[in-house]
């Protein structure tokens, strides 16, 4: 009986340490070096080295800048951190879109989306989450604490760029959840959100990682959940984009891959059904978790120009068919 506790001890310190090492891997960024592939491109040796030693992040760099007239822009936010934007004007905006990147990206991974953005008539306001691009910070903490980026870049946008115009908020994956978080707590000068392929919560998210390497996830994703909140100061159980969308009330567009393997259709309809304002939820047929702008451009430019015309309606107008203050789900 001895041996066995204390094999079952050695056991659980050991599960521990590597998830707190996976954890850590995870929410900081290296200063430089190679990336860890995606899992699904990983072979059974290489699966087997990131499951024992972590991945490696490099801190994400802009790589490239818009091709439209631009304005780099510095500002901070209430915790003491200074973001970076790109403020892209437009000659005759219908409103303005402030625009959040996904886990581990970099506002440069968005301007496929500026641009098409910029082409149905907006303004855009690209932003470099806490930790990556030109933005302070190594780390993240998968949309938690980047709550605070949104209301500085709210902040910013309202006293500077576009006081008067539409605000929409626009989020890829983490960036969307984050849109949802933010909005739950507070959406003062805001008309509106589009989101993309955005995760019910924490624990599912990690689980559709070890879905992804094809390896039983628990209790490994309880683990690196746990020890993932320890490291960002949060309760990560708790960081729920299913939970916040029961407080959101403004309109919102809910844009989803069919085939996404990392927020499943079915995990991003409990999102869109908690949603207690107008909303609409659009499935790109054949599309896993990537922008969906540029996987189906038709389907996308026509979802969002109908959302812009709704927002742009006075309240008391008649809803057109595909209005986005209607509740009805379209496919």
């Amino acid at each position: 009986m001895k041996r066995l506790l204390a094999a079952l001890l050695v056991l659980f310190v050991l599960a521990n340490a590597l998830a707190f090492a996976q954890a850590w891997s995870m929410l900081h960024f290296i200063p430089s070096g190679t990336r860890t592939p995606v899992p699904e491109k990983l072979g059974a040796l290489a699966k087997a080295r990131v499951l024992l030693l972590g991945v490696r992040i490099p801190k994400p760099v802009n790589d490239r800048t818009p091709d439209l007239p631009y304005e780099a822009v510095r500002f901070p936010t209430r915790d003491g951190l200074t973001l970076e934007g790109w403020w892209i004007p437009h000659p005759n905006p219908r409103a303005v879109v402030v625009m959040f990147h996904g886990y581990a990206g970099w506002k440069a991974t968005m301007l496929e989306d500026a641009r098409a953005f910029h082409a149905l008539g907006c303004a855009c306001f690209m932003v470099d989450e806490r930790g990556s691009g030109g933005s302070d910070g190594t780390t993240t903490s998968v949309g938690w604490h980047e709550v605070n980026d949104v209301r500085a870049a709210i902040d910013r946008v309202r006293a500077h760029e576009a006081p008067n115009l539409p605000l929409v908020l626009y989020g890829q994956s983490m960036g969307g959840a984050v849109v949802i978080r933010a909005l739950s707590l507070d959406a003062a000068g805001v008309n509106g959100a589009i989101v993309e392929n955005v995760f019910d919560t924490m624990l599912n998210a990690i689980k559709n990682r070890f879905a992804l390497m094809h390896v039983p996830s628990f209790p490994a994703a309880e683990l690196l959940c746990f020890w993932g909140g320890v490291q960002s100061g949060m309760n990560a159980f708790a960081h729920e984009p299913v939970a916040y969308a029961a407080r959101v009330r403004v309109p919102v567009l809910d844009l989803q891959g069919e085939v996404d393997p990392r927020a499943t259709v079915a995990q991003a309809r409990r999102v869109f059904e908690a949603l207690q304002g107008p909303k609409r939820f659009v499935v790109f047929p054949g599309i896993d978790h990537r922008d969906l702008a540029t996987a189906d451009p038709a389907r996308w430019n026509g979802a969002v120009d109908s959302f812009l015309r709704g927002l742009a309606d006075p309240p008391d107008s008649a809803h057109a068919p595909g209005d986005l203050r209607s509740t009805r789900r379209h496919p």
